[in-house]
């Protein structure tokens, strides 16, 4: 569990710029919904192209944000000089390489438009292949590779005027283009595992067991960034259903029939069950969580500091939605409990369809970084007689929801979140970290997070943290207030063990204070 916290610092920052992004492609979005942009005109020419020209800027720094995860992780964890260069330089060899998939083999439809690169061809795939944080995942390990063989290089001989950085790229571009060759033969086989799940689901889109299914599935694909090629089957294409409307076009998906049928004022039954769930999960669950998580700091210093940013976050979940840095944050610092999160919003798929409470979109997003299910959305909604009923059961659902997994969150983090697997750990951290701080005696304030631990000892010299390996904790920190334990989710557990130990410890010296008076 030490590299997998780990990796938590190493994407802290890129998740920040996911989380902006988000927010402001959000904002954005929401301008064109037709009743706000009623209300918020721009009809200056120049301030409409202002606004696209935006639109588009923010899509291409979205679609880079595999490429910034990479470069992050690359900087903070590889420690080398030439690592963020090679990175890069991995990551744009084997995207360009996908283009030698053959279109009879993959579909033009996973495709991925970065940098706009692009080739007019009949028998292979005219874009780069959509490989999500999977890039990430094989260019870190070709770099980090690289740099280990590099050192290896004796510096005399043939080749000995070539320095160390200058064979990390040279080992970068080899691997890259094995690897990247093998993405282009393995990764076909990949969407075609995806797609038998997908036709398995659409077999029966009513039954609520394919929708649990189906959540599971969007799930793990919004985690490797691919979601898009799930949004694009069901909610754009014939696995999401098909409908005439009374003009005799042939409306394919479940999003473009909800949108349809609204533009013909004819009440949706039966379309909009794929966004349904999005509404509770960035309205109520996601909130609920974060005031959960937002519990766990034991010093009312922090409580008040980090307030005001759980209030824009939860703002934020219910206006207009943050799911993949949510659940990237989540899988970093608590994969157990976003165990928990996917079943419990997979379940909640499945009991909406069963319900028959489904609300789709206000307009035709695209899959492009499309934000559904917001506040916006819903609180449009209630202005609508035909709707409104159906938005009130979804709220419903939703309070019942944010009960149950405020609950769950506050369940794991209090009991779970350490000896779940391993019987013991919490007293082998307990005695790893008192060993490493001097002894119970030496601390004098001990406060927790969610994922750290921040100890003050009265006597710094009596701090050693190479006496012991302590169990969990991935990175140390030294500050004027004392250190920072990165411990991830049992953090609260472990303060909490240490804390009644240092109660019992005063209680006894007082009694034995008492017994000498």
């Amino acid at each position: 569990m030490k590299r997998w916290h780990s990796l938590f610092d190493g994407m802290s920052a890129s998740l920040k710029y996911y989380l902006v992004l988000t927010i402001l492609f959000g904002v954005i979005r929401s301008l064109a919904i037709p009743i706000i942009s009623s209300i918020v005109r721009f009809e200056s020419p120049d301030a409409l192209r202002f606004l696209e020209i935006l639109r588009i800027t923010l899509v291409f720094l979205l679609q880079l944000f595999p490429f910034v995860v990479l470069v992050s992780l690359a900087q903070r964890k590889l420690k080398h000089s030439g690592a963020v260069v090679a990175s890069i330089i991995s990551g744009i060899i084997i995207y360009a390489l996908t283009l030698l998939t053959p279109l009879s083999n993959l579909s033009n439809q996973y495709g991925f438009t970065l940098f706009n690169l692009s080739l007019p061809s009949s028998s292979y795939v005219s874009q780069p292949v959509q490989l999500g944080f999977m890039l990430t995942l094989l260019s870190y390990q070709i770099v980090k590779f690289s740099i280990r063989i590099s050192r290896r290089n004796i510096p005399y001989g043939f080749v000995g005027f070539i320095d160390n950085d200058t064979w990390v790229i040279l080992y970068t571009i080899i691997f890259s283009l094995i690897v990247g060759y093998g993405v282009v033969l393995g990764w076909p086989w990949v969407i075609m595992g995806l797609e038998a799940i997908m036709k398995f689901i659409a077999q029966d889109i009513t039954n609520p067991v394919n929708l649990f299914i189906y959540g599971i599935l969007e799930h793990t694909l919004i985690l490797f960034n691919l979601q898009s090629i799930l949004h694009a089957n069901f909610w754009f294409s014939t696995m999401g259903g098909s409908w005439i409307n009374p003009s005799g076009t042939l409306i394919l998906g479940d999003v473009n029939i909800w949108i349809e049928q609204l533009i013909n004022n004819i009440i949706p039954v039966g379309f909009g069950r794929f966004i349904s769930g999005w509404y509770i999960v960035n309205m109520f669950i996601i909130p609920g969580m974060l005031w959960g998580i937002y519990l766990q700091f034991s010093d009312k210093f922090d409580t008040r500091r980090y307030r005001n940013m759980f209030f824009l976050l939860t703002l934020v979940s219910i206006l207009l939605g943050f799911r993949l840095p949510f659940e990237l944050f989540l899988v970093l610092t608590a994969p157990l409990l976003y165990m928990f999160y996917i079943l419990f919003t997979a379940i909640i798929y499945a009991i909406v369809s069963a319900l028959g409470i489904n609300v789709g979109p206000i307009i035709n997003a695209g899959i492009t970084y499309v934000l559904p299910g917001n506040g916006v959305h819903a609180l449009l909604y209630l202005r609508n007689p035909l709707l409104s009923e159906r938005v009130w059961q979804l709220f419903i659902v939703g309070f019942v929801s944010l009960v149950l997994m405020s609950l769950i969150t506050h369940i794991y983090y209090k009991y779970l979140a350490i000896d779940f697997i391993g019987v013991g750990n919490k007293q082998k951290s307990v005695e790893a970290i008192l060993l490493a701080m001097g002894g119970l005696d030496n601390i004098k304030i001990i406060h927790s997070s969610f994922s750290r631990i921040y100890v003050l000892p009265y006597d710094k010299s009596k701090v050693d943290f190479d006496r012991v390996n302590i169990f969990g904790v991935s990175r140390i920190i030294e500050n004027k207030n004392g250190y920072s334990l990165n411990f991830g989710g049992a953090s609260g557990i472990v303060r909490k063990a240490i804390m009644k130990l240092l109660i019992e410890m005063k209680l006894k010296e007082l009694e034995n204070k008492s017994n000498e008076s």
